[in-house]
C-alpha cells in the first residue's frame, strides 16, 4: 500500500493538464514510497514555488510537448517562484539594448 501523499499536493495536480496527472500521480507515490516521510515533511514548512504553482510546468498538453528539459529552479525570493525551471518571475524583459537586461543579469548573479 502506498502511504498517503498530502491532500494539498494532490489539490495542486488540477492545475496540470490532465494528459500529464497520471505520470505526475506515479512519481509522486514513487515518492511516498520510497520516503513516507518526505511529502508530508514538504507541505508542513513553507516551500518554493507556492501557491499552487508546483505542477505549473504541466500546464501544456503531453502530446504537445518534444522535449523536457528538467533542472532545479534555485529560487531566490517568492516572486521568483514560477514552478517553471529557468524562468524567473520577477524577471520581466529579458533582453536590453545592450544584451541582457539589467533584472536577467541580478537575477542570475552568484551573489544572490
Amino acid at each position: 500500500m502506498t502511504p498517503a501523499i498530502p491532500s494539498s499536493i494532490l489539490d495542486m495536480l488540477s492545475l496540470a493538464d490532465p494528459s500529464w496527472r497520471p505520470h505526475l500521480l506515479a512519481g509522486l507515490e514513487a515518492t511516498a514510497r520510497a520516503d513516507p516521510a518526505y511529502l508530508p515533511a514538504l507541505v508542513s514548512q513553507p516551500y518554493l514555488p507556492n501557491g499552487g504553482r508546483l505542477f505549473a510546468a504541466f500546464a501544456q498538453p503531453l502530446d504537445a510537448v518534444r522535449y523536457v528539459l528538467v533542472g532545479e529552479g534555485p529560487y531566490p525570493r517568492a516572486e521568483s517562484a514560477t514552478g517553471v525551471c529557468f524562468m524567473d518571475g520577477a524577471v520581466g524583459l529579458l533582453w536590453s539594448e545592450k544584451g541582457f537586461s539589467v533584472a536577467v543579469n541580478r537575477a542570475t548573479s552568484l551573489r544572490n
